[in-house]
């Protein structure tokens, strides 16, 4: 790896193809998109977030069946993940409101009737 010129170091990660932080080393890797009637690729500038990064845990709850957890963001938005005892398939549900408006108890699925489904077709 070329070494940078002092006055250009806080930009040298963006052009240099590795890079490396201590023992760490890695290969920079770009994402283009193509467009075929003006032949052109463009950078895409960052990868879409995850839908989930935004919330934490907040509670979990076991009712025999499945096993619950309840997942809550800064604007008090909610998503419940549950997992099949039996099977070990999750399924996701959410609402707006805080996880407490259908948390109920450590040994109670969620209160009302949310709508199961999974996380693509949820989020």
């Amino acid at each position: 790896m070329s070494n940078p010129k002092t006055s250009e170091k806080s930009n040298y990660l963006d052009r240099e193809e590795h890079i490396s932080k201590g023992a760490l080393a890695a290969k920079r890797v770009a994402l283009y998109s193509y467009d075929s009637s003006t032949d052109t690729l463009t950078p895409i500038s960052s990868a879409s977030p995850n839908s989930t990064a935004a919330y934490s845990i907040q509670a979990i709850s076991n009712d025999g069946t499945y096993k619950y957890f309840f997942f809550e963001n800064d604007d008090t938005n909610y998503y419940i993940l549950r997992k099949n005892l039996t099977t070990s398939v999750f399924s996701y549900a959410k609402g707006t409101g805080s996880y407490t408006t259908v948390y109920q108890s450590e040994i109670l699925g969620p209160s009302g009737s949310p709508t199961w489904g999974t996380k693509g077709a949820i989020f």
